[in-house]
């Protein structure tokens, strides 16, 4: 965190190496005198990048002696009258991009110098305050985000605000100056005659720009460490008193989110996927939350039968899915099921397929074929045999389901439990597996046997069961597999009609501003939170501000600040 205190000099901040976010707050100085309004103080949020330079200017207090012709702080503070009076309290602010008062893109306004007989307005976000009357007459105005206050008095008037600048107080008299701002307050005025009054100086004006960054939006942002600014800005009206100030603390880029190495790695959407289609170790060099869908092997069919001997279909492997857990640093064997043997006798029985494991999770392998006895249990069960119509096996539950129970020598055997569903008897009617897309292709995965043998075709659907057929070439299973996956930082933001969103919502969204030539930005995590929220500015003088939500209820609001 760097502070930069008032020098009455531009100062400037250089981004260091590394860094991709700023905090920036902005202290307006107070006016002069006992009676001077105070500064505003606005907190703002902006991406930057390393070697990126901030201009950096603090607003000086107004002068703390009356008149003649009492100074205006640094940075816009007006001067207070000749008569007497006290100078308007300079803005603080931070310019990127250029040096000039366009190039401003957050401002906190100064306070009107004090003018003996009325208040002074404060500084204010996001407009100045009024000064106040000590009797009947015009006030002070205090700065808005399109223009300067207006100048306080009616036949002695004050200057009028202008951009950046405080207007003065009434040369005349006993008036004080307007505050710096966006806009600056209005100076002091008097109404003259009898029953003369005083009408004190307003506020300076303060402003917010853009929150998505000061840098180009064309190339991606880095993420942010954990402990980051959030995106809201706090900001106040006038509570500072004396000089101006200006804090930057600036946030890091993430270097330690969640990292692993192991099987097949690919990018999915906000996912990095780990695909293991053979024992290994996933190292986790970075711990953290993760995700795995585990799929044991699947059954074998049974040994050779003829046309007289119908014998069972193999179950396919369970498929295990878990959704949030945790992992710290360190190598996690993942140990994939193998495929369940067929079996090497006439009507012998098949071999159950392997487990599939990995950081104390079990997804378990699927039944073989018992032959022509009943069917056995599994990740899914296998069917039952033979013409007595021996039973189904059980899958495990929420891994697997039930095998078909047999029908009779002279039809097709009983088919085997699916991951997505149980068996039922006649042809065809094998267990259906579960659709899943990790890998970014859509896969049938753990479809139960079949037993007329049109079942696991395909070694890509993992954890198939093996054939049953009348004949002589049942199948064995498939192997396992094995899914980790954990999300990446929210690093990219892409085009999509004017507005930036994450690439995997990319759901047109649509904003129908009031005004034109606009900076819009979107910046949505999905995966943590549907709630949008869209803050669109205009660049060019007058500024204006639309904000778009839509809430998690799918509801929309919008609204012009």
């Amino acid at each position: 965190m760097t502070v930069y205190s008032y020098t009455g000099a531009t100062q400037e901040h250089t981004v260091s190496a590394g860094v991709v976010a700023v905090l920036i707050e902005c202290k307006g100085a107070s006016g002069g005198g006992a009676g001077a309004g105070l500064g505003s103080v606005v907190s703002g949020y902006f991406r930057v990048r390393p070697g990126d330079v901030l201009t950096v200017e603090v607003g000086g207090q107004g002068a703390t002696s009356a008149g003649p012709s009492a100074a205006g702080g640094y940075n816009g503070g007006g001067m207070g009258g000749t008569a007497g009076g006290y100078g308007g309290g300079g803005a603080s602010d931070v310019r990127f991009g250029g040096t000039t008062l366009n190039d401003r893109i957050i401002v906190a306004g100064g306070g009107g110098g004090d003018d003996f007989a009325s208040g002074s307005g404060s500084g204010g976000y996001p407009n100045g305050q009024q000064g106040s009357s000590s009797g009947t007459t015009t006030l002070g105005g205090g700065g808005t985000q399109d223009a300067g206050g207006v100048g306080g008095g009616s036949q002695a008037q004050g200057e009028a605000g202008t951009f950046g600048q405080g207007g003065a107080g009434n040369q005349s008299y006993n008036c004080g100056g307007g505050g710096g701002g966006w806009y600056g307050g209005g100076g002091g005025g008097r109404r003259t005659g009898f029953g003369s009054t005083y009408g004190g100086p307003g506020g300076g004006s303060s402003y917010l720009g853009d929150p998505v960054g000061v840098a180009d939006n064309s190339e991606p942002f880095a993420p942010l460490a954990e402990g980051s600014p959030p995106t809201m800005r706090p900001t106040t009206g006038g509570t500072h008193t004396g000089n101006g100030e200006v804090t930057i603390t600036e946030y890091s880029a993430a270097t330690q989110g969640v990292e692993a190495a192991g099987g097949s790695e690919s990018d999915v959407g906000r996912y990095r996927v780990h695909v293991f289609t053979s024992s290994a170790d996933l190292v986790v060099s970075g711990g953290g939350k993760f995700e795995a869908i585990l799929i044991a092997g699947g059954g074998g069919g049974s040994g050779s039968s003829n046309s007289f001997v119908a014998t069972s279909a193999p179950g396919a492997g369970g498929v295990l899915e878990v959704r949030e857990f945790v992992l710290a640093a360190g190598t996690y064997p993942v140990a994939v099921g193998s495929a369940g043997v067929t079996g090497t006798y006439a009507y012998g029985v098949g071999g159950d397929g392997g487990d599939t494991t990995f950081a104390g999770l079990t997804a378990v392998g699927g039944a073989g074929s018992s032959g022509t006895s009943p069917g056995t249990d599994g990740g899914s069960g296998s069917s039952g045999g033979n013409a007595s119509g021996e039973a189904g096996g059980y899958g495990v539950a929420k891994q697997g389901n039930r095998g078909s129970n047999g029908v009779n020598n002279n039809a097709p055997g009983g088919n085997g439990g699916g991951a997505g569903g149980a068996a039922l008897a006649g042809t065809g009617n094998y267990g259906p597996g579960v659709e899943l897309d990790w890998d970014g292709t859509l896969t049938e995965y753990a479809v139960g046997g079949s037993g007329s043998g049109t079942a696991g075709s395909s070694n890509t659907e993992a954890g198939t069961g093996g054939d049953s057929r009348l004949g002589n070439n049942a199948g064995p299973g498939f192997a396992g597999i094995a899914f980790v996956r954990y999300l990446l930082p929210f690093t990219e933001l892409f085009p999509l009609d004017g507005v930036t969103v994450d690439p995997v919502v990319a759901t047109g969204v649509t904003i129908r501003p009031p005004v034109t030539d606009l900076a819009a930005a979107v910046e949505v995590d999905p995966v943590v939170a549907t709630a949008i929220t869209v803050k669109v500015g205009r660049r060019r003088r007058p500024r204006r501000s639309y904000v778009w939500q839509r809430n998690l209820g799918g509801e929309q609001t919008g609204v012009i600040t």
